[in-house]
């Protein structure tokens, strides 16, 4: 039997290059739960095709209108309930800037979702009551935190000054 060969996106296979996400399984129940409405789960998935690598991402109600076939009132008032729910949150300054909730979708790297996390439980503390970091979890955060801005956690060059 032959054995699998993996390749990672970074380099190595670039012939099938698409992009793909996690939906995590400890959240479906929980997602099924709030009972979503068909028009809300037809958003939400062109909400998921829209999300970008570890990070929040913008949308327009337009561009989704016009891939689902629906309405812009349709779109808006899906968009409402899903933020009520708390499928998705917003971040950021921009009216149309968010992020899925991780609990239930993520694109990306396990160490980038567990910032995101803690950030989000800042943000939106409602919506995230089931969210505690393992150990595990905050050291990927530190390792994450180190090598994206070259400085250990905490670090400041104000301090320096």
């Amino acid at each position: 039997m032959a054995v699998p060969r993996f390749t990672s996106m970074r380099g190595g296979d670039k012939r099938d290059n698409k992009p793909f996400g996690f939906l995590y399984l400890e959240g479906l129940q929980p997602l099924a739960d709030l009972r979503l409405r068909g028009m809300d789960w037809r958003v939400l998935l062109a909400l998921i095709e829209q999300a970008t690598y570890n990070n929040s991402f913008l949308y327009s109600n337009k561009t989704i209108a016009l891939a689902i076939d629906m309405s812009h009132a349709q779109v808006s008032q899906s968009l409402r309930n899903l933020r009520n729910l708390g499928v998705v949150l917003d971040v950021g300054p921009e009216r149309n800037r968010v992020i899925i909730n991780p609990r239930y979708f993520w694109v990306g790297d396990r160490s980038h979702r567990v910032l995101w996390q803690m950030e989000l439980k800042r943000l939106h503390p409602q919506h995230m009551l089931w969210y505690a970091p393992t150990p595990e979890e905050r050291e990927l955060a530190k390792e994450a935190t180190v090598q994206k801005s070259g400085q250990p956690a905490g670090y400041s060059q104000e301090e320096d000054s």
